[in-house]
């Protein structure tokens, strides 16, 4: 099987049963990451269902951080604004779009303040590995499809200005599962692709944990090398340690006003964060020092309170040895902190 047709098989949108009368509370993102020194973007297509009705809603994400600065922001559509074709690969909000042609991933969407467009054509580079029923407590699950490595090329255009992307390097996930906002967990998950397209590593890492951060339900660290998954590590193979909290100057808050909810430049993303994968001979260690924050303010579901998802652009370090090939580079990194 080709990676273009794993894609195909199994990165398409799920969408709700609630649609056909069967349970509420449907959650589904594609998200996509791309990763440079003078520039990070972050797009994200999602999908959820409200009340009893399940009545259908989309949101999209656009955050660019461009010379130290982020811009963008967060617009919803009502449920006869958009379409998105279930067991396919295509969406379509407002006229931001979302495709898949067989081979690359095309990703076109705007906002109109502030001015900010962004048109991609990504790459997969390696194979997509899928983790079904990630337990978030009680009868909440998540399924989650993670390709570590893309190449991204196209435009972004910001307040006059057009800026051109040739093969940078790129992250896409894509999420669904029937969970509510404000339950009993959190997460941590980041990814690491290299500088130099010619080394052949990469990696993803999450850590799964209760809402007060202090119970880990699960976490685990996948390697592959070149378009393959190489090695997994999970539960005691993967140590997390954390030191000091990032304080930037300014905090961006998206969509503005759920930002009036959380004022202030305090956040609980670490400074830095050290990863050590050990198992037999194999051995990873990362470290990804956080360099600047941007949130996304989501409500909880059955409370008047937030939900906060730090995107965090850090710097990387990876040395290590698996399966007796030395592993050694740096890049670029978003991880993820939601709280």
């Amino acid at each position: 099987m080709t990676l273009a047709q794993r894609i195909s098989e199994t990165d398409y949108f799920r969408r709700s049963r609630g649609r056909a009368g069967g349970m509420p509370g449907h959650k589904e993102w594609f998200h996509f990451c791309v990763t440079h020194e003078q520039l990070d973007a972050i797009v994200n297509f999602g999908v959820s269902d409200q009340g009893r009705e399940a009545r259908e809603q989309a949101h999209l994400v656009v955050l660019v951080r461009i010379d130290g600065r982020w811009i963008g922001g967060v617009e919803r559509f009502d449920h006869d604004e958009f379409y998105v074709e279930g067991g396919g690969i295509a969406a379509r909000f407002g006229d931001n779009e979302l495709t898949f042609d067989g081979q690359d991933f095309r990703v076109r969407a705007a906002l109109g303040n502030p001015a900010l467009a962004i048109d991609l054509r990504l790459s997969p580079e390696c194979t997509p590995t899928l983790s079904n029923n990630i337990r978030l407590g009680g009868s909440s699950a998540l399924n989650w499809l993670v390709v570590p490595r893309l190449r991204a090329s196209g435009t972004v255009h910001d307040d006059g200005h057009m800026r051109w992307l040739d093969d940078m390097p790129a992250y896409h996930d894509h999420n669904w599962g029937y969970f509510r906002w404000g339950d009993d967990f959190s997460w941590e998950w980041g990814f690491g692709a290299p500088s130099d397209v010619r080394c052949p590593w990469s990696f993803v890492f999450s850590r799964l944990s209760d809402r007060a951060m202090t119970t880990t339900l699960t976490r685990s660290l996948t390697v592959w090398r070149d378009a393959q998954p190489l090695r997994s590590f999970c539960a005691n193979e993967v140590r997390m340690h954390t030191h000091g909290l990032l304080r930037p100057a300014r905090v961006v808050r998206v969509p503005p006003v759920m930002g009036l909810l959380a004022p202030g430049t305090v956040t609980e993303v670490p400074k830095s964060m050290h990863l050590v994968c050990e198992c037999g001979d194999d051995r990873l260690d990362i470290v990804l020092d956080a360099k600047d924050v941007a949130q996304i303010i989501v409500p909880d579901d059955d409370a008047p309170t937030i939900t906060t998802i730090n995107e965090v652009v850090a710097h990387l370090r990876v040395r290590g040895r698996i399966r007796s090939e030395h592993v050694e580079y740096d890049g670029r990194s978003i991880f993820e902190v939601l709280v």
